[in-house]
């Protein structure tokens, strides 16, 4: 017997089925209360209250029923997870024509039959369970969220409390909000209204703010910082989101791990069909992905709002405070905080405030600038203070493999700060810290790293607090520090003055740059044990782009499309600049070779990094930056003087590395001229010689087996980029991020990614060659 044929699944008629499942719900619950009696009430959790009655198992039981009696293919994600199938009673049928009285029209977009395989119902069959069970039922309400392709599309949230018959509200982006009084002990009639946006808002008025009535700490501090005319505390995340979506409220917070996707997938439609916008602390929109997050939490916070100004201002008010929260997350860098963490009890501070525009949230960390009224003595003194924040639960998810490497690299910057800033400083400019803090995930086991050294894999939050090398305050403010006199044989701190980044360096800076790489790669070697110590406290392999952390051989496979891709996509570039029209055997021959380049930086990956990290001379490798790029770089307005940070990927290697790196990601193409090349790398090595002990130094280490390293770390870096960064890369896309200085020349230039092309071709060739040799 042949199966019947699903029916069409379109958005107009799931809404209305939504619309009526809603209404079914509501009426099952509004009878728990009218019979009285036992509740049902059951505990769902071992470690909190989270309690659920008899009512949200029948309301859960019908509106899966109803919904899956028309569409049995779409999937269903109800708070009340997997429920035995309903009595008779609650075996109910959904009403796909409810809303054939309602005047609304779908976009286009979904106006046409949708995909089962990109739907989601989110169910929460009674929101506000705890509030039920005390009886304060018009905190109750029945929510029912369409999301397709993991965003909200359409919601329904019913109140069976609200009049004689209860109300719904529903709707969504493009379709408008409504409101339906339900007629008769059924509900199946209703009276239809659109309803308009809030005229009356902040700031035409004093601002309200909604929240949960279970106190935060987060919250507090926000309501502190935003200085609400009116506070509403207490009720359930639907009605709390409601008050928004009405007017009664300007914004809602709520940043407890405390709610779920069911209880905002409804509301989010509702928000977003007047204008407003439900994002997490940081300002971004959650996904509705089954498969994504199994727990389905909204792990960071919710900020409700009806105007984007207000959520901007809460989100910039959020991102302030989470940077200036102490590690264990219950306080803040108060004045007294950084009188004894930062000036170690040699200055009193009287105030601090965030320098507006200063913050920053990336992948990696959060920064702002501190400015902080200090008195010294008898002085008042003003200091400007660089504070950069990495904690796990702050920052962007990603793999587990992801965040093992990125924690080490957190913890190698604040060893550095903390173990090796005092020893190298006397060698090399570095940013003076002020405070270095780190603070343990208590449930988290320790572990080591791939690379052998122990990782203190449950700390994951880490603090560093910088002096901000532009702060153009006088002398005083370097005593509001604490800061010693330096010695004859120190580098003196760096003094408040004018620092400015630059962009695809000119000769000039590429000297500047390469100065500094001088003066850090000596100056490791010059200190006893420091590059010893640099091994097991840092990174072994010094790096973001060593063979070991980008994992191995494994991260290779694709290395050969990857590249054939590039070479179509850059064929007339290419042809022209490597001269490839001809057909003598010359021509032929480098076609070949370019054709084959994956395949050469995959069978050779290994024996460049071997050659770099475990074959060099012990007494040649030092402490490398590991980041060391135009952007990662200050340089002093007149005397062109540098400065680094970002110390994250600091570890051992030979020198070359950094100047290899710098050369291919941040040297204008003008300066890496065949001649110029030579000059910048004999520049470096003179300087680095020189600082070494000169003669000596040049005889151990000649000039020829830098040039050599030179090449393999030009490889060692260019494997990322065939492996990797190159994937997708076309001309167009190289200028559509040509401005973006984080990125390397080498994948946001055409001219240099040509370069890169001729590097890898005659570093390789140099490679062959020796691995022949040896055969």
């Amino acid at each position: 017997m042949a199966a019947h044929p699903l029916p069409p699944l379109r958005l107009r008629e799931l809404l209305s089925a939504c619309f009526s499942a809603g209404s079914l719900a509501g009426h099952v619950i509004r009878d728990v209360v009218r019979q009285g009696g036992d509740l049902g009430l059951v505990n769902k959790a071992d470690d909190k209250y989270d309690p659920q009655t008899v009512a949200d198992r029948r309301s859960q039981q019908r509106i899966v029923h109803a919904l899956r009696h028309v569409w049995p293919h779409v999937q269903i994600v109800g708070e009340e997870g997997e429920l035995a199938q309903p009595a008779p009673e609650d075996a109910l049928e959904a009403d796909v024509d409810a809303l054939c009285g309602a005047d609304f029209a779908v976009p286009e977009p979904l106006a046409g039959e949708l995909s089962a395989d990109d739907v989601v119902l989110w169910i929460d069959p009674l929101d506000g369970t705890k509030k039920f069970a005390e009886k304060k039922y018009d905190e109750v309400s029945v929510l029912i969220g369409v999301a397709y392709r993991k965003r909200p599309v359409a919601g329904v949230m019913h109140l069976p409390f609200a009049g004689p018959h209860g109300a719904t509200y529903w709707g969504g982006p493009g379709i408008g909000l409504f409101v339906s009084q339900h007629e008769g002990g059924s509900g199946a009639q209703a009276a239809h209204a659109r309803q308009e946006r809030p005229a009356l808002r902040y700031p035409a008025r004093p601002l309200a703010i909604t929240t949960s009535g279970t106190r935060c700490n987060l919250v507090e501090l926000a309501l502190e910082a935003l200085q609400p005319a009116r506070v509403q505390r207490g009720g359930a995340t639907g009605t709390m989101v409601l008050s928004v979506i009405t007017g009664a409220s300007d914004l809602f917070l709520r940043f407890r791990n405390a709610t779920k996707r069911w209880d905002i997938c409804a509301v989010e439609p509702l928000l977003e069909a007047v204008g407003g916008a439900l994002v997490d602390k940081r300002g971004r929109a959650y996904e509705y992905d089954p498969r994504g997050d199994p727990a389905f939490d909204n792990d960071h916070g919710l900020i409700v709002a009806l105007d984007a100004a207000t959520t901007k201002w809460a989100v910039d008010t959020m991102a302030d405070i989470e940077l200036l929260r102490t590690l264990d997350g219950t306080g803040a860098m108060t004045p007294e905080w950084l009188a004894r963490h930062v000036f170690h009890g040699r200055a009193t501070v009287t105030a601090a405030r965030i320098v507006p525009g200063s913050t920053h949230r990336g992948k990696q960390s959060s920064v702002a600038k501190l400015r902080v009224e200090c008195v010294v003595g008898d002085t008042s003194v003003a200091r400007t203070l660089f504070v950069k924040r990495y904690v796990k639960s702050e920052l962007p998810p990603r793999s587990a493999a992801h965040w093992r490497r990125d924690l080490r690299s957190y913890r190698t910057e604040s060893r550095f700060y903390a173990h090796f800033y005092d020893k190298l400083r006397v060698h090399v400019a570095l940013i003076a810290p002020l405070a270095v803090l780190s603070a343990a995930d208590s449930a988290a086991p320790a572990a080591a790293s791939g690379d052998g050294h122990p990782t203190d894999e449950a700390t994951d939050r880490f603090l560093v607090i910088l002096e901000s090398i532009n702060d153009n305050d006088d002398d005083a403010t370097a005593a509001a520090a604490g800061a010693e006199p330096p010695t004859d044989t120190e580098k003196a701190p760096l003094t408040p003055t004018r620092f400015v980044h630059a962009d695809c360096l000119s000769l000039v800076d590429a000297k500047q740059a390469l100065e500094y790489l001088a003066q850090l790669h000596s100056g490791a070697l010059k200190t006893p044990g420091l590059v010893q110590d640099a091994a097991t406290a840092l990174w072994a392999s010094g790096g973001w782009w060593s063979f070991a952390k980008r994992g191995g051989a494994a991260a290779l496979a694709d290395t050969p499309s990857v590249w054939r891709a590039v070479l179509h996509a850059f064929a007339p570039e290419v042809e022209q600049h490597f001269a490839l029209s001809g057909a003598d055997a010359a021509a032929r021959t480098r076609r070949a070779d370019l054709q084959a380049l994956g395949d050469r930086m995959v069978r050779h990956a290994a024996y460049v990094s071997a050659e770099l990290f475990e074959r060099s001379p012990a007494a040649l490798r030092t402490i490398v930056h590991g980041d060391f790029k135009s952007a990662n770089l200050f340089f002093e307005a007149a005397s062109r003087d540098v400065v680094a940070f970002d110390w994250q990927w600091c570890g051992v290697g030979v020198g070359a590395l950094d100047v290899a790196y710098l050369l291919n990601t941040s040297v204008s193409i003008d300066a890496l001229s065949a001649d110029n090349e030579l000059l910048l790398l004999r520049w470096y090595y003179d300087r680095f010689a020189a600082l070494l002990g000169g003669r000596r130094a040049s005889q151990k280490y000649p000039f020829d087996a830098f040039q050599r390293h030179y090449v393999l770390a030009t490889l060692e870096y260019a494997r990322v980029l065939i492996s990797d960064f190159w994937r997708g890369m076309t001309p167009a896309s190289c200028a559509a991020k040509l401005s973006n200085t984080n990125c390397g020349l080498g994948y946001r230039s055409v001219p240099h990614v040509l370069r890169m092309i001729e590097k890898l071709d005659e570093g390789l060739a140099l490679v062959e060659q020796e691995c022949g040799k040896a055969e």
